[in-house]
Order: structure tokens, then sequence, then C-alpha cells
């Protein structure tokens, strides 16, 4: 692939991958066609293989359970999934990295609801996590054409 073509599709992915966590973290949702246009151009860049495919339907399997018993959203599912298909053999980087920087958040979604409980603060207590922030953080460390 040209140079200007893998860097416009770079740029592309920075676009997409922030839509997603700003939209996340404003409105608690990854927009489908953010998550359709982000799988468009993975499957562009990323050589299909077997075990991407594989990699991608275990972890959107999972996100679907996980979406079914309320712990994480569909749209975060989605994003993951797509994400381990363009991490390739680096599935495992992109789950660690997600995992640590979603413990960051939950951390400071904690201690955010603790100031609002104590009177530190005003505003209102977050009763989610927005774990888009935290895929999209480690797609930006994992995708192989980042």
């Amino acid at each position: 692939m040209a140079n200007s073509n893998y860097f416009l599709l770079q740029i592309i992915t920075v676009l997409l991958l922030s839509w997603m966590a700003l939209s996340d973290l404003q409105q608690r949702k990854v927009p489908n066609i953010a998550v359709i246009l982000f799988a468009v151009v993975v499957g562009a860049v990323t050589p299909f293989g077997q075990g991407n495919l594989l990699i991608c339907g275990v972890v959107l399997s999972l996100g679907m359970l996980a979406f079914h018993f309320r712990l994480l959203g569909a749209g975060d599912s989605k994003l993951l999934a797509v994400c381990a298909y363009g991490a390739g053999d680096q599935w495992a980087s992109l789950i660690f990295i997600t995992a640590l920087f979603g413990g960051v958040l939950s951390v400071m979604c904690w201690i955010h609801n603790w100031t609002v409980q104590t009177g530190f603060s005003s505003k209102r207590p977050v009763k989610t996590v927005p774990y888009a922030v935290a895929i999209c953080g480690a797609a930006f460390a994992t995708l192989h054409y980042m």
C-alpha cells in the first residue's frame, strides 16, 4: 500500500476511534455506524486470517455474553471485536491494555462518585464506565498499522 494511502487510513482510524471514545464519554453510546466504518478500515488494512477471525468471533461472543449480563455495552463488545481482529497477533496485548485503562477509568469514576457523596462535588454520580475510551486507547497501542 502506498505511504499516502496508509497515512490516510491512519488519520481515518484516529478520527473514528476519537469519535467513538467521545461519544461513549458523553452519551454512553458507541455509534454503530462508527463501528461499521472502523470495521471497513480495519478489514481493508488487515490481511485476512483464520486466526484473526477466530479471535474476533470469540471476543464478540464473550462480549455479547457480558452485554447480556449488563457488564459491558453492546457497542463496546463490537468495538473490541473489531480491534481484536485488527490487532492480529497482539490481541492479548489489546485485552491487557484495555483492562489496564479500564481499571484506571473505574478508579477515576469511583473517586468522582466519592467526591459527590462527600459533598466535594455538586455533579451527578457516574453510573457506568465509558469503556470505549479504554478500548480506543488500547487500539492506538496495538493496531498493527498504527
